[in-house]
């Protein structure tokens, strides 16, 4: 915050335990430090499959995203951490249900793992925008595109993720080192 950067805490949710999961993010949340810091946002990482079938995970993460929402209040910035179009999810993933209930999504494009061409981060920043653009059935979602880990891109394939995901009209973008 010193340095004018906000902060914002994620978990990842098995989907097995909801009190537990609540309980987890509400924690993160509600954190204040000794000087009353706190995180700016709060974004749930949705990629767990340890649920099954994909009918009743899908239920699970909608009923915990409702009780987060319910319990951070409608002003709180929440973000839904998405898995990328090539995640094998099990069945449709549930974009429509969780727009309501999140300020943003954060696709896990991981072009990065996937390719090793500026063509290649294109084309999967693309599908998954689009992905989310199409179960959310509106043009004007906000998307922060996460790419993959900056230290295994060159100049081209992160410039062309940077370039695809403003044309698609993306709030923002991020990489990570590994």
């Amino acid at each position: 915050h010193a340095n004018g950067i906000r902060v914002v805490a994620w978990y990842l949710p098995g989907f097995d335990n909801l009190n537990r999961d609540l309980e987890r993010s509400m924690a993160a949340i509600n954190f204040r430090t000794a000087s009353g810091q706190r995180f700016d946002g709060f974004a749930l990482d949705i990629e767990a499959r340890i649920v099954t079938p994909v009918a009743k995970r899908n239920a699970r993460m909608l009923e915990l995203s409702r009780k987060i929402r319910a319990k951070a209040g409608r002003r709180y910035p929440l973000g839904a951490i998405t898995p990328p179009w090539f995640y094998e999810w099990g069945g449709p993933f549930p974009y429509a249900g969780l727009a309501p209930l999140y300020d943003a999504f954060l696709p896990m494009i991981y072009f990065s793992g996937r390719t090793t061409s500026a063509h290649g981060a294109r084309v999967h920043t693309s599908r998954n925008i689009e992905e989310i653009r199409q179960g959310t059935g509106s043009n004007k979602t906000p998307i922060h595109a996460i790419g993959g880990i900056a230290d295994e891109l060159n100049q081209k394939e992160s410039g062309a993720f940077v370039r695809t995901a403003l044309r698609r009209k993306a709030i923002g973008v991020s990489l990570y080192d590994y």
